[in-house]
């Protein structure tokens, strides 16, 4: 459902994955390193966005939900960690000019959404266990 903040979380985590896969992790001597370049990266963001629109969708079933946001969190995690290894195996590589862009942003920000909508979900869970127990 559209109108639970959760879904808006999600949503904005599918937007942001979408920006994240088209702008600069870093620069390499003035040129634009962008994460569509390493294959496994790709696959890791478009799996997160999928992920991301999949939870929206499962809105009755909140259990499975919860877990796929803890999924979220850790892919979001794997896509800083392989941001972090892509950019120190350059670093070892090169002597060139080599400078972090704004980009390795977005993954923290994407975490920090999938949680947002964690704690929506666990909410709104709680808030059906105590509808229940006044049956």
């Amino acid at each position: 459902m559209i109108q639970r903040i959760q879904s808006i979380y999600l949503g904005m985590v599918c937007v942001i994955t979408g920006g994240f896969i088209n702008l600069p992790i870093y620069y390499a001597d003035g040129n634009p390193i962008l994460p569509y370049q390493n294959i496994v990266l790709s696959i890791v963001v478009a799996i997160t966005a999928l992920i991301a629109i999949g939870t929206i969708f499962l809105y009755k079933n909140r259990k499975l939900q919860m877990k796929l946001t803890w999924v979220g969190m850790i892919l979001g995690l794997s896509m800083i960690l392989l941001s972090i290894g892509d950019y120190l195996s350059f670093i070892s590589k090169t002597t060139l000019g080599k400078n972090i862009s704004y980009g390795f942003i977005f993954p923290i920000a994407i975490i920090f959404l999938f949680f947002m909508a964690w704690r929506g979900i666990s909410k709104d869970e709680k808030l059906v266990r105590s509808m229940d127990r006044l049956r």
